[in-house]
């Protein structure tokens, strides 16, 4: 099926296949959604192979003790580390501003300070928040997090102990709870100690606990692969494989190409609603040899009126690309997953079974008329069979010619018979996915805003449907040119009539982000964190107060340095009982990552102020290459 051989998924790489989409509704009331940059990207089993070497690569080669540390101390040696890593005016620069007057407004400098990736401003602000609110639980889990992505694990668990004992204010950011958070961290400070097997339960539970929390599932991968690594060489088997895409925020949103590479569920993250129907394109199938003897033409017209279509879309469509342009990385990266849910279309859970039936159809029905040699030892419906049995039978007589033309006339009309019916169940098979494919392409094209990229989006999806049609008409044609127009005199039963010529419909199409798409609301997290989608088109910002930029530039370390953010709390448009927010991951290179939580039919601004945002949490995990 070379026609069918396209692109069907677009690579990326590991580092930022972080996120995919999830709808979840924890009530009657609100139906909440999570969006990001990296929405619907799949990560390839070769890339899961070469992330597992990489963990194992990083695994620390003896366990450290684990030592008791009470929080003062604790404390203390992050002061400490801090001094050395930030100047004597960064750190008066925060002490003297707004953002250190309360402990909401030093958790919105947290989130700020993370996005600039100013990791050391992020812990001198969390730690700013703790000393106004020191009953809080929360503040200590996501300091743990921060200081532990910076190579302190042992104080990192010393906080998590001290938090133990208290209690968390108010719900997990984003309903993300802080006890599946801590679980993360704890987990994440024991396997940067070398204890990956006790890290490895820790890491379960919080990934148990709360599936949106992406950092346990990645974490807990490297314990297990440090696992592996720790055990004496002659005890192991194989590494553990990283089977699931590990950085999709709802594991349930994949399914598998035939390969069993993860494909994206194009439903999980984009919104398929803009469907339209397709006009079929006909094909008539001869109901006699005779008349297929006299279709040649009719076949070769439909062919090349579809091979014809098809260049000239494809070369529309490449003259369309240099006039799409992208507002930034993370847009990029959205209209790059919208495009593969284009290309994985077979796979998606609607239209696996229709493809499989067709591919199945077009399989057996090649291997039926798969000619042999040319000796008659072909399929079952091989079309050289009557003519070789004429000549068998007819070799040698005085009426060879007559012989010839009743036998090959009279098995050809049996196999005529024969064929008819599993030319028209591919027929059938191949309209029904073509069908269902274009209702489906048009939904996916509507999540489209750039014109260029749209069209290309259309002409595309027009390309994919007729590779289909063509497949059929080519099976057909496949069969009368053998059996039929190779021996019309002797073979075809005498002259045919065909049907007229068939037209290429125009097709119904989709429109480009029509206004019912865009029903998520611009997030502003303090005026800090703003982001808004419209269709694939991410407008993204993390703005930080002056103090930030006094903070030098401090590299994570490289084995240990990726730190996601959570804010939540109530967002005056939803109501206090939302749990909303946004989040930002940070890595060596900055941004990775970022996105909101909100119901999907809130309209405006979701403003949350810093009296809103008390709910603050810290994620660490291992890094990833990028």
């Amino acid at each position: 099926m070379e026609k069918l051989d396209r692109a069907r998924r677009v690579g990326v790489p590991v580092a930022v296949a972080l996120l995919a989409a999830l709808a979840i509704a924890p009530s009657a009331s609100a139906q909440l959604v999570v969006r990001s940059f990296n929405d619907g990207h799949s990560t390839s089993k070769s890339d899961l192979v070469e992330l597992a070497s990489q963990l194992r690569s990083q695994c620390a080669s003896k366990a450290s003790a684990i030592k008791s540390m009470p929080l003062a101390k604790a404390l203390a040696r992050i002061q400490k580390q801090l001094d050395r890593n930030a100047s004597a005016a960064a750190l008066r620069g925060f002490a003297r501003s707004e953002e250190a007057r309360s402990a909401p407004n030093a958790a919105a400098a947290v989130f700020g300070a993370l996005g600039d990736g100013k990791p050391w401003a992020a812990i001198d602000a969390a730690l700013r928040v703790h000393q106004l609110d020191p009953r809080d639980a929360g503040p200590l889990i996501g300091l743990a997090g921060l200081v532990t992505a910076q190579g302190m694990p042992q104080e990192g668990l010393a906080l998590l102990n001290a938090a133990a004992r208290l209690k968390t204010k108010g719900p997990g950011p984003m309903g993300i709870s802080y006890q599946a958070v801590a679980l993360n961290n704890r987990g994440y400070a024991l396997l940067l100690l070398g204890h990956a097997q006790q890290a490895a339960g820790y890491l379960s539970k919080a990934a148990a606990e709360a599936p949106l929390l992406t950092e346990a599932k990645v974490n807990l991968d490297a314990a297990q692969q440090c696992s592996w690594a720790l055990l004496p060489g002659g005890s192991r088997g194989e590494p553990p494989v990283i089977a699931d895409p590990p950085f999709g925020r709802e594991s349930g949103d994949w399914t598998t190409d035939s390969n069993g590479e993860p494909v994206p569920v194009a439903s999980s993250f984009l919104d398929l609603s803009q469907s339209r129907e397709w006009t079929p394109i006909n094909m008539a199938i001869p109901e006699t040899p005779e008349q297929g003897g006299a279709m040649k033409d009719y076949y070769s017209s439909l062919g090349e009126k579809i091979e014809g279509q098809v260049t000239a879309n494809a070369t529309k469509e490449a003259s369309l690309s240099a006039s799409v342009h992208d507002l930034n990385e993370q847009t990029a990266q959205r209209r790059s997953s919208i495009w593969q849910a284009l290309n994985t279309a077979e796979w998606q859970p609607e239209l696996r079974p229709l493809y499989e039936a067709f591919e199945s159809q077009y399989d057996a029905l090649s291997s039926a008329i798969n000619i042999g040699n040319g000796e008659g030892n072909g399929g079952t419906l091989d079309p050289s069979r009557p003519m070789w049995d004429g000549l068998q039978k007819c070799g040698g007589r005085e009426d060879f010619e007559a012989c010839l033309r009743e036998v090959c006339t009279s098995e050809t009309a049996t196999l005529h018979e024969r064929w008819k019916p599993q030319i028209a169940a591919l027929n059938d098979a191949g309209l029904r996915y073509d069908s269902a494919y274009w209702r489906y392409a048009m939904g996916v094209a509507a999540n489209i805003s750039e014109p260029a990229d749209h069209q290309r989006m259309l002409l595309d999806a027009e390309n994919s449907m007729l590779a289909i049609r063509d497949l059929v008409v080519g099976q057909a044609s496949l069969f009368l040119q053998s059996a039929e127009w190779a021996f019309a005199e002797t073979c075809d039963g005498g002259a045919g009539s065909a049907p007229g010529s068939e037209s290429l419909a125009s097709q119904n199409t989709s429109p480009a982000c029509p206004e019912q798409l865009n029903k998520l609301p611009k997030i502003n997290i303090a005026g800090i964190f703003k982001f808004s989608i419209h269709c694939e088109t991410i407008e993204f910002e993390v703005s930080t107060k002056g103090w930030v930029g006094a903070f030098a530039n401090v590299t994570y370390n490289p084995k240990q340095g990726r730190t996601t953010v959570f804010a939540g709390g109530q967002l005056k448009a939803l109501g206090s009982k939302a749990q909303v927010g946004g989040f930002v991951t940070a890595g060596p290179n900055g941004v990775e990552d970022g996105g909101m939580r909100v119901t999907e039919s809130t309209k405006g601004t979701a403003a949350m102020t810093q009296s809103h945002t008390v709910n603050f949490s810290v994620a660490g995990t291992v890094p990833f290459s990028q």
